[in-house]
């Protein structure tokens, strides 16, 4: 059997670490939204485009992982995931 490794995250937490990352990112675009997309001259800065487009894939992918990881928010999901550690780590012999 492999080792299983010790965590101090419980699902409820890997949750709400999503939900988190979710407002970051949203902050991010927010700022990123304000910003100035032209130099002076009137050229556009496309590395800001560049950012600013990887930032909304990463943004729509967390908040995706979010909505389909809200089910870990449940007590008899986190009772669930510690009975199965507990077997995969041989105490169920």
């Amino acid at each position: 059997m492999a080792n299983v490794p010790k965590l101090n995250v419980t699902p409820s937490d890997v949750y709400y670490h999503l939900m988190e990352l979710g407002g970051l990112l949203d902050t991010i675009c927010n700022v990123l939204g304000d910003m100035e997309y032209a130099r002076q001259d009137g050229t556009r800065i496309d590395e800001l485009d560049q950012v600013y487009r990887l930032n909304r894939i990463a943004q729509r992918e967390t908040q995706r992982l979010t909505e389909a990881a809200s089910f870990l928010d449940k007590p008899s999901v986190e009772k669930a995931v510690a009975a199965a550690l507990n077997f995969a780590e041989g105490s169920h012999k």
